[in-house]
């Protein structure tokens, strides 16, 4: 008991004879074990009868002044009686009530279309939080909490998810409704022992298209962000698997299956059960999921249908990598559930998994970046030399921090290894590998450090001062990936000397230096780029004085848009821009993050721009609309040195629907404007089980809506807005390929071509689809150049190319400098 023989001391810790903040349990009473001979007194901290802890060693963090909460626990005389009452005197610190009064309702009905009385429905308000400011450059390090503020933050975040979590339970008509919701996205997930839960319609909260839908979202919202391509929408959060998405005022009508428990066995190649496993469910519909399983392990339950489970064995997370660590994999055992019906016991056969695993290691010392193993397997055609290591297939990473690599499913045969410091880089020594039925090991070396780039980038104030609180990034103006910068210092006369790393994969890194695109953000002054040629060794950028803009959007409050509104001031293209550039996307405004030029809306409809670049520029308005964002409006506007402002009006809003036959499990439809391009964003839905997307929301205008199934894209379609509100997918024929330049030195620049550019002919031969344009290239591919018709502005013109380094490049290989893409003369 934690009473009379141990007292709680709240706000302070007596701790080796010094004082220190924090939450204590202290004291030994007389009835306390004695240790055994030889082995040190126990240390179970918070026990009666606990002997008091020694003092620890002393490190950097304990000579930082700890955090220590404003107003200490008091403990009741006499001490706590127990753990669960020293927590429940943490005072409350602002623990939330919603204080909302939003409802979410539904229905829940099983196979036959009976309602389903007794499921729990639990609502979860989806996490607000962003992710942590980074720190204060120059700034001393922040104060190390102590024990008592570490629980008092555990306990009020306890505290507030609880008051901020709804439950409900249907009753014997089916239907449940949770109250009480804020204006915010919650995840709600259903309980009810022997059922699984999809959404009607067809999607399934576990295992299926819910799940790789937002992993999917996530993964594509991520590159788009890093490519200055996408808005980071902060009502876009996922939800896990299991549960469903939901919003105050919306219907969420479930279908719950009777799940079959399914005894499932797992045995190595000798006979016996591992201590455990992981099973990997699919299902029928695509989605799937893992569960743990030991030799204690209850059936496991499976919805009707068909599924495939298989079982694995091996650590796999890349910081528990074993090199020496035996893996097994069992092959694919179909499982047929129907409700009401037994399903026979499982069982899964392990055999060895065929890998290689290894340590990678820095004779040199210098490993800062993760680095890339080459895996390149070795015939006659492909000897184990670097340039054909480099151009491996199967490749892996390590990283100083975790220096092992494992390359798993590898078919059998001699393998050529290799480590490189990045992606494309040199490869040090080559190990030669038999790969047999079982786990091989091979450890590799990093080849010697490659000589340091430096920048010395000096950002200037518009009167000439040294700006030293700025933020700076780097990009290749050829390839658009992030360079890597290593090393950051400080030059005598205020500038920031770069040591780079490495620039993705553009040929000659570490070699010459490609040309580059230096963006210098100021929180005073906004965003500036400049560009850095081959050979350059220092930039100055000079900000002129800002200008800031009060937009606002008349008509917000009541009109039932609120909170599904944004504004963004953008730089607008030009003619021939292209976005993809990194010249031309990294000086546009950024329009997410901290300081971006992408805000919503206060309650009035005011936005309030601040550090922003005088000149020309585009007031878009957008309206969140399914997955992502429609522009609903663009004003052009330009922008003077010191205040302006802009009246916007919300426009007129339409509701689309959209059918495509034959559209098959995981196809989705994406709706775009013009001026976001072929990939600059768009708004995309998952198509039900009846092959519909409807998106809502949008504003007049011409529209692309392109639809992809199966992992294949079935076409574009144009449409305009205002028209008809329900349509049949029709895709436009495909008779052109649009050309997008990324590389100002590749053939296509060299040739002529622009970003926009439509080739509607070869040697005058029009075609009707990307397989066409494709066999007239193949017709003439021993050419040495082919005669190109394009399309400019609605004038017609001729480019010669040769037809190889056309083919190439629509593989992703040569130098072409750029992309062709299917599009339609409409």
């Amino acid at each position: 008991m934690l009473g009379a023989a141990a007292g709680l001391t709240c706000g302070y810790f007596a701790f080796g004879g010094r004082a220190e903040g924090g939450l204590s349990l202290e004291g030994a009473g007389p009835g306390s074990p004695p240790a055994a001979p030889g082995e040190p007194a126990p240390r179970t901290a918070g026990i009666a009868g606990a002997s008091a802890p020694t003092p620890a060693a002393p490190s950097a963090a304990a000579s930082l002044p700890a955090e220590r909460s404003a107003d200490p626990i008091v403990a009741p005389a006499g001490g706590f009686g127990s753990l669960a009452q020293a927590l429940a005197a943490v005072p409350e610190g602002g623990a939330a009530t919603q204080g909302e009064a939003g409802e979410c309702s539904g229905t829940v009905t099983t196979e036959d279309g009976r309602p389903l009385e007794g499921v729990v429905l639990r609502a979860e308000r989806l996490d607000e939080s962003a992710d942590p400011d980074p720190p204060l450059r120059g700034a001393p390090p922040p104060a190390v909490p102590d024990v008592e503020s570490h629980v008092r933050k555990s306990v009020t975040d306890w505290r507030r998810q609880r008051a901020e979590a709804r439950e409900a339970v249907s009753g014997a008509d089916g239907r449940w409704k949770l109250t009480g919701l804020a204006n915010d996205g919650y995840q709600v997930t259903p309980w009810k022992e022997g059922y699984v839960f999809q959404a009607q319609g067809g999607q399934p909260g576990a295992g299926g298209w819910q799940g790789q839908q937002d992993w999917y979202y996530a993964q594509q919202m991520q590159q788009q962000m890093q490519r200055g391509r996408a808005r980071w929408n902060p009502r876009q959060r996922f939800v896990g698997q299991g549960s469903f998405r939901a919003e105050p005022g919306g219907t969420l009508d479930l279908l719950a299956l009777g799940a079959q428990g399914v005894t499932v066995s797992v045995v190595l190649p000798d006979g016996t059960p591992p201590a455990n496993a992981r099973l990997t469910v699919q299902s029928g519909q695509g989605g799937w999921t893992e569960e743990k399983w030991t030799p204690k392990s209850p059936p496991l339950r499976l919805a009707p249908g068909e599924h495939k489970l298989t079982a694995r064995v091996g650590n796999e997370k890349p910081r528990e990598v074993d090199p020496d660590e035996p893996e097994y994999r069992s092959s694919e055992v179909p499982v047929t559930v129907e409700s009401g019906a037994p399903v026979p016991p499982v069982v899964l056969k392990l055999k060895p998994r065929v890998a290689v695993k290894g340590r990678v290691s820095d004779p040199a010392g210098d490993w800062k970046l993760p680095a890339v193993v080459y895996a390149q397997k070795v015939t006659p055609e492909t000897p184990a030399d670097v340039a054909h290591v480099k151009q491996a297939r199967q490749q892996a990473w390590a990283s100083p921090g975790v220096p092992v690599f494992a390359l798993r499913d590898l078919a059998p045969g001699r393998y050529a290894l290799a480590a490189a410091r990045r992606a494309g880089g040199d490869p040090g020594p080559i190990v030669t590998v038999d790969v047999g039925e079982r786990t091989s090991r091979a450890d590799l070396e990093l080849p010697a450090p490659e000589p340091p780039t430096q920048v010395v980038v000096t950002a200037l104030a518009p009167d000439g001062r040294v700006l030293g609180d700025v933020q700076i990034t780097v990009q290749t103006a050829e390839q658009g990936g992030n360079v890597w910068i290593s090393q950051r210092d400080r030059t005598p006369e205020g500038g920031h000397r770069l040591t780079l790393a490495s620039w993705g994969q553009a040929e000659g890194a570490g070699k010459a230096m490609p040309r580059l695109v230096v963006t210098v953000t100021s929180s005073l002054y906004g965003a500036k780029t400049a560009e850095v040629g081959p050979g350059q060794t220092a930039v100055r950028v000079q900000f002129v004085e800002p200008a800031s803009l009060e937009a606002t959007v008349t008509g917000y409050r009541g009109s039932g848009l609120e909170g599904e509104v944004s504004v963004s001031v953008e730089v607008p293209k030009t003619e021939g821009e292209d976005e993809n550039d990194p010249t031309v996307s990294a000086r546009m405004t950024r329009r997410y993050g901290r300081g971006g030029a992408w805000l919503s809306p206060d309650a009035e409809g005011r936005c309030q721009f601040r550090a922003l670049e005088p000149g020309p520029r585009e007031v878009v308005l957008y309206v969140n609309s399914g997955h992502s964002q429609t522009a609903a409006s663009r004003t052009p506007l330009v922008l003077h040195a010191g205040p302006n402002s802009i009246a916007l009006a919300l426009p007129t809003l339409y509701k689309l629907t959209v059918t495509v036959e034959g559209a098959g499990e995981q196809s989705y439809a994406m709706l775009r404007t013009a001026a976001e391009g072929q990939w600059g964003g768009g708004n995309w839905q998952m198509l039900d089980s009846g092959g519909r997307a409807t998106f809502d929301k949008v504003a007049a205008g011409k529209y692309a809506i392109q639809v992809w199934g199966n992992g294949a894209d079935r076409g574009t379609m144009t449409v305009t807005v205002p028209g008809a509100s329900v349509l049949k997918f029709q895709p436009d024929v495909q008779d052109a390929m649009r050309v997008n330049v990324q590389d100002k030195e590749g053939a296509l620049a060299k040739a002529g071509f622009q970003t926009g550019d439509l080739v509607v002919a070869v040697e005058g031969t029009g075609f009707k689809s990307q397989a066409e344009f494709a066999a007239l290239l193949a017709a003439g591919v021993e050419k040495a150049e082919v005669t190109l018709t394009i399309l400019r502005g609605g004038a017609s013109r001729e480019a010669k190319l040769p037809p190889r380094a056309i083919v190439e490049g629509m593989l992703g290989a040569g130098k072409l400098g750029g992309s062709l893409e299917a599009a339609s003369r409409k």
